[in-house]
């Protein structure tokens, strides 16, 4: 079996990158960091998906994260709203960062800036 690893994912789904920058917003203030780029951060999502999950959602980011046209977890800061494509695996977290509850949460390996 061949393996397939999240930049060769990436690449092959470079057409279907949202076109809308406003669709998905990091939610300003919201961002934790434990460590380094190990934290979380809110996401607005307007399209399809902000349907069937929570609004916003909770997204979990390690050291392993790769970030695109932002340097790090730290850059999500600030009061102006920055439109993001995130991919990642959604679970349930028995305790999330913002809401202290069972809820759905994105641990995300790859966190792009769109930039119009």
């Amino acid at each position: 079996m061949a393996r397939v690893s999240i930049q060769q994912i990436w690449r092959l789904s470079a057409h279907s990158r949202p076109q809308l920058p406003g669709a998905r917003t990091w939610v300003p203030g919201s961002t934790l960091i434990t460590s380094g780029n190990q934290g979380s951060f809110q996401l607005t999502d307007d399209s399809t998906a902000g349907v069937l999950l929570p609004n916003p959602l909770t997204v979990l980011t390690t050291s392993f994260t790769t970030f695109i046209n932002l340097s790090d977890l730290p850059v999500l800061s600030g009061t102006t709203v920055i439109p993001l494509r995130v991919v990642g695996l959604v679970l349930i977290d028995p305790n999330d960062p913002y809401t202290h509850s069972r809820r759905p949460v994105m641990v995300a390996p790859v966190v792009e800036q769109i930039t119009p």
